[in-house]
């Protein structure tokens, strides 16, 4: 998943530019847990946001993600 995800580029930018309103963007958060830390982030189809260090947010600017293809993926893994 990490290099499906690696072919998006991103553009910081400020949370006034955030859009709130996801509401019509398909996306689903994401929780990867190391031993020594833990990364949180929302993933739409335009834009992101990091959940960890009081939130960065980031607009994707080769987009839409293909979020079809993470939930096939992640279909993948039904006894996970």
């Amino acid at each position: 998943m990490v290099e499906f995800l690696s072919q998006y580029q991103v553009k910081k930018i400020n949370d006034r530019d955030w859009n709130s309103d996801v509401s019509k963007e398909t996306g689903f958060m994401i929780e990867i847990r190391t031993e020594n830390e833990v990364v949180m982030a929302s993933i739409y189809e335009n834009q992101l946001m990091s959940i960890n260090n009081n939130g960065d947010y980031y607009k994707v600017v080769n987009g839409p993600i293909e979020i079809r293809w993470v939930y096939d993926y992640i279909k993948g893994f039904d006894n996970f």
